[in-house]
C-alpha cells in the first residue's frame, strides 16, 4: 500500500486569495477548491489505512468514510459549477472546512491504533478518546450542509426562496440573509423585480440594525449595490442608492467609497433617470453630513458642479456651462417629467449641496462664482416647504463660512450685488411670513446674522424686523434674534455704531430689558451690553436704566459663575486649568458658552463686557448728571 503524507493547505488557501492577482476571483476559489479536495481525499485514505492497520476495527464509526466520500463529490460538484463573482460565501466555508478536515486528520492521527506514518505518529502522542470521533462526524456533517447550500446558491437558476440556511450561520442567521441578498445583486440570470427587492431588503437590514449595517459593508454589500446602481434597472438603482444612504451612518463604508463611486453617483446625476438623480442626491447629502472628509472627494468628481446644474434647471434664464451640463436631450428628459418630481429634485440638489458647503470653503466659494445663490433665492421665494427649507440652511452655512471668510464675503455678498439684494429681501420676508414654523425663521435669521457685516450703515430694515421678533413668544426666535443683533452691534463690526443706535431708534432696549427680568438670558445681557458699551450718551438707555439692570444682573447667581471662569483662566497662559478643575468648579457649561460666541471679543468674556459696560454707562451717566458734556 503507497505511503500516505498528510500536507495541510491552509497556509496556501489564505495567500491564493492575495498573492496570485493575474488570476480572476473564480479560478482563484476553484484553485482552492481542488487543494480542499485533495485534502478530503486524503482524509478517506487516512480512514481507509487505519482500518487497514488496526485489530479493532471499532474505534471509527463506519460512517466517516461514507461522510468524508460525499464531501469529496459535492466539492467536486461545486468546482465544475459556475462560482460567480461573490465569493465571500466561499471563502467563509472553504475555510471552515479547512479547519474541520485539519482538526479530523490531526486527531485520527493522534489515535494509538492508527499507525499511518511513525514520524507523525511520534508528533502526536496525546491519546485521544474514541468518543471524539463521533464529533468529526458532526463536523463533516456540517461540512456537507454548507458545501450543498453553495451549490444551491450558485446553480444556474436563480437561488431558491426555500433555500436551506447553511449550518455555519445557525448563530449569526442574518449573515445567511446578507449573503443570500447580495449573491443575487450578483447572479446573472436574477429577474430584475428580484435584484431591486434584494437591495431594499438589505436596506431594510441596516436601517433596522448598526450591527446589521456593518455586516453588509464587510461581507461586500457596497460593491454589489454600486453594480445595481451603475447596471441596473431604475427601480433597482433608487433602492441601491437608498441603501448606500443608510449604510453611510457607518465610519466603516468610507473604505470603500472611493473614485469609481463617485464616478457611478456622477454619471446618474448626469445621465440617469430624475427619480433615480432624486435618491442619488439624497445619499450625497447623506455621506457628506456623516463623512465630511468625502465632500472634496465628491467635488473632484464633478458631483457639486451637477447638483449646481439641477437646482439651476427652470430657476434661472441664463444657464452657464460652468454650473451644468449643456446637454439638451438631458434638459429635455427633465422637463417631460412630472412637476412633483423636479421639484423633489431641487430639493434634493439643495439639500446635497447644504451638506457639501457645510464648513468647506472652496466648496463655497464653488458655490458663490455659480448661479446656486441666486437659484436659493429662487427657491425661497417660490420653491416646495422642503425646497425653501433646504436653500435656507444651505445659504446658512454658506454664510458662516463667508463670516469668517472676508475674500468670500467680498466675492459673493457685497452690497452692491443685486443677487445679495435679492437674497436678503427673501430672508426678511420669510421671516415676516413664516411665523408659525419658528424653527425656519430661526433659520433665516442666522443666515441674516452671519453676513451682519455685509450691511451698511443705513440698512435699517433687517434691524427693525430684528428688534420685533425680541417681543414675541417663542424664545427659541427670541434668543436667535439677540444673538444675530449682537453681529450688527460687536466691536468687529464695522459700522457698531450706527447699527446699536438703529437698535435703540427700533425700540431694543426696553424688550432687551424686560428679557434680562423674565428669562435671565445671556444672549440679551451681551447684546445690552454692546450697545451700553457704543452709545453710552442715549438718552434711551438712561430712561430705561440700563445701568440699574446691568447693575442687578451682575448679582445675581449665575454670574458668579462667570466670575469663577475669569479666575480660573486670568493666569492662562502661565497656567491652563485642567478640565477635571473647571468640571470641579462647574464652570464647564459657561466657559463652552463663551467660547462658541463668535462675535464676542477672543480677549472678552461676559464679565469682562458686564463690567466695562457698567462702567461706560456710569462714567456717561455721571457726567450728565453734573452738566459736563
Amino acid at each position: 500500500m503507497p505511503k500516505l503524507i498528510y500536507i495541510s493547505t491552509r497556509n496556501e488557501t489564505v495567500s491564493g486569495f492575495f498573492t496570485e492577482k493575474h488570476k480572476t476571483r473564480p479560478e482563484m476559489v476553484k484553485q482552492i477548491l481542488g487543494r480542499l479536495i485533495q485534502l478530503t481525499d486524503q482524509f478517506t485514505k487516512a480512514l481507509d489505512r487505519a482500518v487497514v492497520t488496526s485489530r479493532d476495527h471499532s474505534f471509527i464509526p463506519h460512517q466517516l468514510k461514507s461522510k468524508s466520500e460525499e464531501l469529496a463529490g459535492l466539492l467536486r460538484q461545486l468546482s465544475c459549477s459556475n462560482l460567480g463573482t461573490y465569493d465571500r460565501p466561499a471563502r467563509a466555508i472553504i475555510n471552515q472546512i479547512e479547519e474541520t478536515l485539519d482538526g479530523c486528520l490531526f486527531r485520527l492521527l493522534k489515535h494509538p491504533k492508527c499507525i499511518i506514518v511513525k514520524i507523525i505518529k511520534k508528533r502526536f502522542s496525546t491519546f485521544i478518546p474514541v468518543t471524539c470521533f463521533l464529533e468529526i462526524l458532526a463536523h463533516l456533517d456540517a461540512s456537507i450542509g454548507n458545501v450543498s447550500w453553495l451549490i444551491g446558491l450558485w446553480r444556474a437558476e436563480p437561488p431558491d426562496e426555500d433555500l436551506r440556511q447553511p449550518p455555519m450561520v445557525l448563530k449569526e442567521p442574518v449573515l445567511w440573509r446578507v449573503w443570500e441578498e447580495i449573491a443575487i445583486l450578483h447572479h446573472p440570470v436574477v429577474s430584475v423585480q428580484a435584484r431591486s427587492s434584494a437591495a431594499a431588503s438589505l436596506g431594510q437590514l441596516a436601517r433596522d440594525n448598526e450591527r446589521y449595517m456593518k455586516l453588509i459593508i464587510r461581507e461586500g454589500g457596497v460593491e454589489a449595490l454600486l453594480k445595481l446602481m451603475e447596471e441596473g434597472p431604475m427601480e433597482g438603482q433608487e433602492n441601491a442608492a437608498r441603501t448606500l444612504g443608510w449604510l453611510g451612518r457607518s465610519c466603516e463604508i468610507v473604505e470603500h467609497l472611493h473614485a469609481d463611486v463617485c464616478k457611478v453617483f456622477a454619471k446618474i446625476l448626469r445621465e440617469g433617470s430624475l427619480k433615480v438623480q432624486v435618491a442619488v442626491a439624497e445619499v450625497v447629502s447623506m455621506l457628506s453630513y456623516q463623512h465630511p472628509e468625502l465632500q472634496d472627494v465628491f467635488a473632484q468628481h464633478d458631483v457639486v458642479r451637477l447638483l449646481i446644474g439641477h437646482l439651476a434647471f427652470e430657476t434661472v434664464e441664463v444657464h452657464s456651462s460652468k454650473t451644468h451640463s449643456n446637454d439638451n436631450d438631458n434638459d429635455n428628459a427633465k422637463a417631460n417629467e412630472d412637476p412633483a418630481t423636479r421639484e423633489k429634485m431641487k430639493a434634493m440638489a439643495a439639500k446635497a449641496l447644504w451638506r457639501l458647503a457645510e464648513g468647506n470653503s472652496a466648496i463655497c466659494r464653488s458655490l458663490a462664482e455659480s448661479t446656486s445663490l441666486y437659484s436659493f433665492g429662487v427657491l425661497l421665494e417660490k420653491g416646495s416647504a422642503n425646497a425653501q427649507r433646504y436653500s435656507v440652511l444651505a445659504l446658512m452655512v454658506i454664510m458662516k463660512v463667508a463670516e469668517e471668510d472676508a475674500d468670500l464675503r467680498r466675492c459673493a455678498f457685497s452690497p452692491n450685488s443685486p443677487t445679495w439684494k435679492y437674497i436678503a429681501d427673501q430672508l426678511l420676508l420669510k421671516i415676516t411670513e413664516n411665523v408659525e414654523n419658528s424653527d425656519f425663521q430661526v433659520f433665516c435669521i442666522k443666515a441674516i446674522g452671519n453676513l451682519a457685516k455685509t450691511f451698511g450703515s443705513r440698512e435699517t430694515r433687517m434691524i427693525n424686523r430684528l428688534v420685533q421678533l425680541l417681543n414675541g413668544s417663542k424664545f427659541d426666535v427670541t434668543e436667535e434674534a439677540c444673538i444675530a443683533l449682537t453681529k450688527f452691534a460687536c466691536t468687529d463690526n464695522y459700522f457698531h455704531i450706527d447699527h446699536s443706535n438703529a437698535i435703540i431708534g427700533a425700540g431694543g432696549v426696553k424688550h432687551l430689558i424686560q428679557i434680562l427680568y423674565d428669562k435671565k438670558a445671556e444672549y440679551a445681557l451681551v447684546l445690552i451690553c454692546y450697545i451700553a458699551l457704543h452709545v453710552p450718551d442715549s438718552e434711551e438707555l438712561a430712561q430705561a436704566e440700563v445701568l440699574a439692570a446691568l447693575t442687578r444682573a451682575s448679582q445675581l447667581s449665575y454670574m458668579t459663575k462667570y466670575e469663577e471662569v475669569d479666575r480660573l483662566l486670568c493666569n492662562i497662559p502661565v497656567r491652563v486649568p485642567e478640565m477635571e478643575e473647571l468640571a470641579r468648579a462647574g464652570v464647564l457649561p459657561m466657559l463652552e458658552w463663551e467660547t462658541e460666541q463668535s462675535y464676542m471679543s477672543k480677549d472678552g468674556t461676559m464679565l469682562t463686557l458686564l463690567q466695562e459696560a457698567k462702567s461706560r454707562l456710569n462714567l456717561h451717566q455721571s457726567k450728565a448728571s453734573r452738566g459736563v458734556h
